[in-house]
């Protein structure tokens, strides 16, 4: 059942309720002897001694109430978040691949023609020589 009915469930549980039955039937021995009978009933009921548990069901539906509308709160919040980040995220990117972009239209202007021989003189300078923190010289 959702908060909101709840919360008039228990509110209307102060009010006054009135039921009505009625009955028809046949009485006697045999078709040719039988009358109608019938009865009619109507009860009205007040809730006198019930005031603490109808105030107590009213105060717990009006916080059951109140935590949903906190939940809906913290969730709206946390999407906005999730969507700001995703933004941010997607700005970032996109700065990075037009620096990306940069720096290759920078290399392909830097290298021209000679991009080849500048790979192969690269591979033969990084190839002969270690990198940093490593020696050549073998334990004993």
């Amino acid at each position: 059942m959702r908060p909101n009915t709840r919360l008039a469930a228990a509110r209307d549980e102060r009010l006054p309720s009135l039921s009505v039955s009625g009955d028809y039937g046949d009485i006697g021995t045999n078709p040719s002897q039988s009358h109608g009978t019938f009865t009619a009933a109507a009860t009205l009921h007040f809730q006198i001694w019930q005031g603490g548990r109808t105030e107590g069901d009213i105060k717990q539906a009006e916080a059951a109430l109140a935590q949903r509308r906190a939940e809906l709160e913290d969730l709206k919040s946390q999407i906005e978040g999730d969507v700001r980040n995703a933004y941010l995220d997607l700005h970032a990117a996109t700065s990075q691949v037009e620096v990306a972009r940069r720096n290759l239209q920078v290399t392909k202007e830097n290298a021209g023609p000679d991009a080849s021989a500048l790979r192969r003189r690269r591979d033969r300078q990084c190839g002969s020589r270690p990198g940093p923190g490593v020696s050549n010289v073998r334990g004993a």
